[in-house]
């Protein structure tokens, strides 16, 4: 009995003791109800951090953190950035490269012609579409009507239609450009002249064709215009008189080049396009969108338009194939100089 009750007393004992350090411990600070459930010790081993296995995790987490940043900005942002992406995700051929024009800083906002001071490379451009067109169409008989279209505004398409028509003419073919875009006409003001009547005057039967036609600032390239956009556009184009003028064209010149509206933004754009052989799709690096492009090309072959391929216009060269054009007439120009 008196066993048990020293070891009763040494438990009671150990108790007090315990209590008395925690409120020791405790008595400095506000934590009066903490309790210390067990003492630290000093470890036998030392901590050594596994540094190699911690930087391979981080690697794998880095990655897989750029790769979903690299998918968000691809989806937020599908501007086209280069040929292979025309190819790749909207699958229609490349026809032509277009550079931006050395003088397109000089006139501002204002369509640009090529020029006697214009670089090598930007005729080439126009003269390497020429040949692909030429190319493409040497089957078809007789005239050739082509229509130049882009999926949205401000693309350059009324710029390519000019300047395709000047490398057309300088191989001594008879070209017309055919502003169709009645709602926003630039042929006048680009290569055109002010006076005269337009072809809204023509679909309207208050001035003939041969008043329309108007000889361009390209030597042997004709040009039909408008003088100013209309609201009735796409009741004008659908038109009989709309269907004799372009009949008309084909009687009387060797190309027929229409300048036609956004095929994303108008009705009747697409409709126009049906009256063509072919038809080349403007696009502007670095500004159309790949989902742009691709209701584009939807619409267009719904419709039963003839697509040749793409323009890429504005490109900026970069590292590849498709800038050895660059490398090779820099070269060129100093050997003729």
């Amino acid at each position: 009995r008196l066993d048990s009750e020293l070891v009763s007393a040494k438990e009671l004992y150990n108790s007090y003791l315990r209590k008395h350090g925690e409120t020791t411990a405790t008595s400095g600070s506000t934590l009066g109800s903490v309790r210390v459930i067990d003492h630290a010790t000093v470890p036998i081993v030392h901590y050594k951090p596994k540094v190699l296995t911690n930087l391979a995790i981080a690697g794998v987490v880095g990655l897989m953190l750029g790769a979903v940043a690299m998918f968000v900005t691809e989806q937020l942002d599908d501007r086209i950035a280069s040929p292979r992406e025309i190819e790749a995700f909207v699958g229609l051929n490349v026809m032509g490269i277009i550079p931006k024009l050395s003088t397109a800083d000089k006139a501002g906002k204002n369509p640009i012609v090529l020029a006697e001071d214009s670089g090598l490379p930007e005729f080439e451009a126009f003269r390497g579409l020429r040949a692909e067109l030429v190319t493409r169409l040497e089957k078809v008989v007789g005239p050739k009507v082509v229509c130049i279209l882009s999926a949205l505004q401000s693309e350059g398409k009324s710029t390519v239609t000019a300047n395709l028509a000047k490398v057309l003419a300088m191989e001594g073919r008879k070209v017309l450009v055919f502003d169709a875009d009645l709602r926003r006409p630039s042929q006048r003001a680009l290569i055109g002249r002010p006076e005269g009547p337009g072809l809204e005057d023509v679909l309207k039967g208050q001035a003939t064709l041969v008043q329309a036609v108007q000889k361009s600032r390209i030597p042997g390239v004709d040009v039909i215009s408008a003088r100013e956009g209309t609201s009735g556009a796409a009741e004008l184009a659908g038109t009989v008189r709309f269907e004799e003028a372009l009949q008309w064209a084909r009687s009387n010149y060797d190309f027929v080049l229409i300048d036609s509206a956004p095929v994303n933004q108008v009705s009747e754009s697409a409709l126009v396009a049906r009256h063509s052989v072919g038809t080349l799709l403007v696009v502007r690096e670095s500004q159309t969108g790949r989902g742009s492009l691709m209701i584009a090309r939807r619409r267009l072959e719904t419709m039963g338009v003839p697509l040749l391929g793409v323009v890429l216009n504005c490109s900026v060269p970069s590292s590849g194939s498709y800038d050895y054009g660059y490398y090779y007439y820099s070269y060129y120009g100093k050997a003729k100089s």
